[in-house]
């Protein structure tokens, strides 16, 4: 009999002096979190997410039309669950320090895809080709948050626009990092041109696939080779 458990005891001895009790009527379980009082697995479930502020990316995440592997790459990348070099030093595991894309700065996510000049120099390319200028990084508003930064991106421009937008977004960010395991691995690189062209002939693809989205922002003659390939 701990401290604690003596003191809710006295407190629930408390509470029941002040209910009158029926013998004749069987007690009764009330759940709060209803209106009628019954429990349910759905309301037992938004219980846990009480009192927790949403996340802003959360549909940007998992609502963008991508494939599931690139939706779940972002969600690491988020939240800072991938293997950059910082984290590996961290652990004190085997890395090569520097960015693998720049090979001038200590790779964090942070740097990787917002920092590195190469980066932003694809960034740039795929924001004048698909006339968004919220993703070129002089519009940028500078932040350590990744989530603040993806999110300012996905969140900008005209609503129509917005899916194809998102997922021109997720599918740069992914493109890079599969530049930057390339480099890591292979030991191979391209030139910040070669990946540009990479991610214009991935997004063709999305759009053959039936991402919907990308119709409204690859320009007119991306779409016009895409309808072409469909037709022959």
């Amino acid at each position: 009999m701990s401290h604690q458990v003596i003191q809710e005891f006295v407190s629930l001895w408390e509470r029941l002096q002040e209910v009158i009790l029926q013998p004749t009527q069987h007690d009764q379980i009330t759940w709060l979190h209803t209106s009628d009082g019954q429990y349910s697995a759905s309301s037992a479930y938004r219980l846990q997410f009480m009192g927790t502020n949403p996340s802003r990316t959360a549909d940007i995440t998992w609502k963008t039309k991508a494939p599931p592997k690139c939706r779940f790459f972002t969600w690491l990348m988020l939240q800072n669950r991938i293997w950059m070099a910082a984290r590996l030093l961290i652990r004190q595991w085997p890395n090569d320090y520097f960015c693998q894309l720049c090979v001038r700065n200590l790779e964090t996510v942070s740097h990787l895809f917002q920092e590195c000049c190469y980066s932003m120099m694809i960034w740039d390319k795929v924001g004048v080709w698909i006339s968004a200028a919220h993703l070129r990084p002089v519009n940028w508003t500078r932040t350590e948050d990744m989530s603040q930064w993806y999110a300012d991106m996905g969140d900008k421009g005209p609503k129509a626009t917005r899916n194809g937008v998102r997922s021109m977004i997720m599918l740069t960010t992914w493109e890079l990092w599969k530049e930057r395991n390339n480099r890591a691995f292979n030991r191979s690189s391209r030139t910040s041109e070669q990946l540009f062209r990479v991610i214009q002939d991935e997004a063709k693809n999305w759009l053959h696939a039936g991402n919907r989205g990308l119709e409204l922002v690859l320009p007119q003659t991306a779409q016009l080779v895409v309808n072409d390939h469909i037709h022959m």
